[in-house]
């Protein structure tokens, strides 16, 4: 075309309904209960619903924007502490838990029906058991372990055209975050003495973290030619040391 005479896109951005704030609902209910053996147990029952979340759909001449997304968090958290008597204190936590909700990002009308799903950082088990030990000679040995459930993750790029956004690891359509990384495991420890110098309060301290140098994946490829291949790790064997002073 010459000079005003243009071509427009027909592209458009449409917002449909009305714009609300998003809506929080949370709520607990526990249950405590004092144990033989200087022990104590707890029961919690955690829900959240986040509702009026902004969602995206792509047509072919528009993308329209609706308030209608949705959060929801459902956890049974569980603790067990033993308190600091007969030189030995434990502590142990577990949840039981599932986080579903809408994505953010802006889906084909064939993908859709999969927008509601696993959140990304979804990890159903949760589990922490650490403990203090009093041992001769005034020295304090205090390990931890931790296992957490891998995040979900979706394979993307399908090189099957636009249309399709997820796919399964044959290339087929399939759901979002249909996948998990492997579960992530670490145990670690400190020990310490500590020394009295008039009003002063020494103890140097050795922490060693990731004691079996375990290769937990943090992250993983979601495109299709290379999906759930690791691209980040956490940090491996780590050994630290310390001086705590008191006055």
């Amino acid at each position: 075309y010459v000079g005003p005479m243009t071509r427009t896109n027909q592209f458009r951005t449409v917002r449909v309904g009305t714009q609300q704030n998003p809506i929080t609902l949370a709520g607990t209910v526990g249950y405590e209960r004092l144990l033989p053996f200087d022990t104590r147990m707890t029961a919690t029952f955690a829900w959240s619903d986040i509702d009026n979340r902004q969602i995206g759909t792509r047509f072919t001449d528009r993308v329209e924007y609706a308030i209608a997304g949705t959060d929801k968090y459902r956890g049974l958290e569980l603790s067990l502490v033993k308190y600091m008597t007969h030189n030995f204190q434990v502590m142990g936590s577990y949840t039981y838990s599932q986080t579903k909700g809408d994505t953010e990002s802006t889906l084909t009308l064939a993908q859709a029906p999969y927008r509601y799903a696993l959140v990304d950082y979804d990890s159903p088990h949760v589990a922490t058991v650490s403990g203090i030990v009093r041992l001769p000679w005034e020295i304090t040995f205090a390990p931890v372990y931790k296992f957490v459930t891998g995040r979900p993750y979706s394979v993307d790029n399908a090189q099957v055209g636009t249309q399709i956004t997820y796919i399964d690891l044959q290339g087929n359509p399939a759901g979002r975050n249909i996948y998990r990384m492997p579960d992530i495991t670490s145990f670690a420890f400190s020990a310490g003495r500590q020394f009295r110098s008039g009003r002063l309060l020494f103890e140097p301290q050795v922490e060693l973290l990731n004691a079996f140098n375990r290769v937990n994946v943090i992250s993983v490829n979601s495109a299709f030619v290379s999906a759930g291949r690791p691209t980040r790790v956490d940090t491996g064997r780590q050994i630290q040391f310390g001086l705590d002073i008191k006055f």
